[in-house]
């Protein structure tokens, strides 16, 4: 069994000649545990090995990981294109025709000549959110209303048109997540004051059809108006 030596014994045998083939040389701060890991007793086979550094302030990780959360807001909006044009737009239909020749029946006179129609459309509206697209007549189902104060029978005559409103776009009817698009219809007849329809969030072309048909009395004079609204809203 092979036995190393002390720092001590290493020392003394240095000193006295002794197994000279196993001095060593060494300067600076040797310690004896290097000493006697590089001599071994009676000069056979040694062998010796050593390592010192200063370990790490904390464990090592062999793997790390970080993450990081990734937000941005897209904000609910609803959008009509107009060509640039103010909110408040003026439809007019002319003159109203009335039914006035001299050879006119008792039954057909004044009546109103033929159906009134007007068309609006464009090409971009929608909103990015669930949404309600509600149509609103002003004057409610009496629809357009004369300024005229002159007085007049009612039996032969009325002072009112009323009319219906239209609207087709395509969208969804999914309020929770996707949906497949179709065609959405919003229908405000002569007898309605407003009307609404809700979906999903959509963008598309968007066409609305006021119609005015014939009353089934004489018209007196007057200037006749109303005002339509179409409102896009996500505050559902």
């Amino acid at each position: 069994m092979k036995k190393l030596l002390s720092a001590a014994t290493v020392a003394l045998l240095s000193t006295a000649g002794i197994a000279q083939a196993n001095d060593i040389a060494y300067s600076g701060n040797v310690s004896a545990l290097q000493l006697a890991g590089q001599v071994a007793l009676g000069g056979g086979p040694g062998y010796g090995q050593f390592g010192l550094n200063t370990g790490n302030f904390e464990a090592a990780s062999p793997t790390v990981s970080h993450s990081w959360d990734i937000s941005g807001e897209v904000q609910k909006d609803c959008s009509f294109y107009s060509q640039g044009q103010t909110s408040n737009h003026q439809l007019n239909f002319g003159v109203l025709g009335v039914n006035n020749q001299s050879n006119t029946s008792l039954n057909d006179a004044f009546d109103m000549r033929s159906a009134a129609v007007a068309n609006v459309t464009t090409t971009t509206a929608g909103c990015n959110a669930n949404n309600t697209v509600t149509i609103t007549k002003t004057n409610g189902s009496d629809g357009l209303v004369s300024d005229s104060t002159d007085g007049f029978n009612s039996a032969d005559f009325t002072n009112k048109i009323p009319y219906s409103v239209t609207a087709v776009w395509l969208g969804t009817a999914s309020t929770s997540g996707s949906g497949s698009q179709s065609g959405r219809l919003l229908d405000v007849s002569t007898g309605e004051g407003s009307d609404s329809l809700t979906g999903g969030a959509w963008k598309s072309a968007f066409n609305m059809t006021i119609t005015a048909p014939k009353p089934q009395k004489a018209l007196i004079s007057g200037n006749y108006t109303d005002k339509v609204t179409v409102e896009l809203t996500t505050a559902i």
